[in-house]
């Protein structure tokens, strides 16, 4: 028997949700103080999960409507009405604000070096103001080829050929890994078994500067859709 299931997140919570956006038949709504999920089915594993929200509360939803507690047997309120969405399209990940919060390690001390090779951009880091602007009058073929991630101070990365023609801080990315313009490393290792080396998973980036490096992960990307844009706008404006 599927059971209908609903959960409730504090707005300051949020920014948890972006590894639930892969995950299939889950609505998300925005309420005045926090943001709702729900779905058709509460499976064992996805129960698990959902228990790991911060500050998140797990309901079961019966036919009417009613609200259940998942550890109690009396409802406690109703489903609100509001205008739900696929996760995808309705929770923006960001980043967090500082952006070499979370360090990759080595055993053997790879440094940032000057390269005589070149090679193509094909990630930057803009404002998010200058790539929402952007965005608007841009070719809906050009935003296709883009995905991009905010972090809470609005700084934004942007990963695809070609990138904006926008000021900002330009890489050139391999099998994951993000150096700046006109950098390699040594000692020399290829891109691929250094993405290994770091754990790098699909789609993963290692943004890498003299600063440190910074894991993005998969699922803090969006694809560069002027809907998702918009909701990130509002997500930086709530967040303000």
């Amino acid at each position: 028997m599927k059971t209908a299931w609903a959960a409730r997140v504090s707005d300051d919570a949020v920014t948890a949700l972006g590894r639930y956006r892969l995950l299939t038949n889950i609505d998300a709504a925005r309420g005045e103080s926090e943001c709702w999920l729900r779905g058709p089915a509460l499976t064992d594993e996805l129960e698990l999960l959902l228990r790991t929200l911060p500050d998140g509360e797990l309901f079961l939803v019966l036919d009417d409507g009613q609200l259940m507690p998942i550890d109690r047997r009396v409802p406690d309120g109703v489903l609100p009405q509001l205008r739900w969405q696929p996760i995808r399209d309705a929770i923006s990940p960001t980043l967090p604000t500082s952006g070499f919060a979370g360090r990759l390690t080595d055993k053997i001390s790879i440094k940032l070096v000057r390269s005589h090779e070149e090679r193509p951009a094909n990630v930057l880091v803009v404002s998010f103001s200058e790539f929402q602007a952007w965005a608007e009058n841009a070719p809906v073929v050009r935003l296709q080829r883009l995905r991009f991630a905010t972090r809470h101070d609005g700084n934004t990365i942007i990963h695809g050929e070609p990138i904006p023609s926008l000021s900002g801080k330009r890489f050139t990315e391999q099998s994951g890994i993000a150096v700046p313009l006109g950098m390699s490393w040594n000692p020399f290792l290829d891109a691929e078994q250094l993405a290994k080396r770091w754990r790098l998973d699909q789609g993963d980036i290692a943004l890498w500067t003299d600063v440190g490096r910074e894991r993005i992960t998969a699922d803090q990307f969006v694809a560069c859709q002027r809907s998702s844009i918009l909701a990130t706008a509002r997500s930086l404006v709530g967040a303000s």
